[in-house]
């Protein structure tokens, strides 16, 4: 990962708080622009902070949780239709079109 100039990487035996889309992608094997649907629909939470995107990993950590659970079907079928590129059949409901 690059970081902007002037700022410097985490400690080391420090762990972060907040990953960048580019981490997250590494952390679950899918592209960047992935990620970027993933937050654009809500699926993934993210902040931002000045013009960077930054994901807590308690959100990384839940939205895993959710695809992984039976309990969380909405979630799984929304999960797949934003994998499919069906981001936009996805009603508020979690369940596309």
């Amino acid at each position: 990962m690059s970081y902007p100039p002037g700022h410097e990487p985490p400690a080391a035996g420090v762990p972060a708080l907040l990953y960048s889309p580019e981490e997250v992608s590494g952390l679950l094997a899918i592209s960047r622009d992935q990620v970027f649907k993933l937050m654009r629909s809500g699926a993934l939470p993210y902040v931002r902070i000045g013009r960077f995107y930054r994901i807590c990993v308690e959100d990384v950590r839940e939205f895993i949780r959710a695809a992984r659970t039976e309990q969380a079907p909405t979630d799984v079928v929304r999960i797949r239709a934003i994998r499919a590129g069906r981001v936009e059949d996805v009603v508020a409901s979690g369940h596309p079109k």
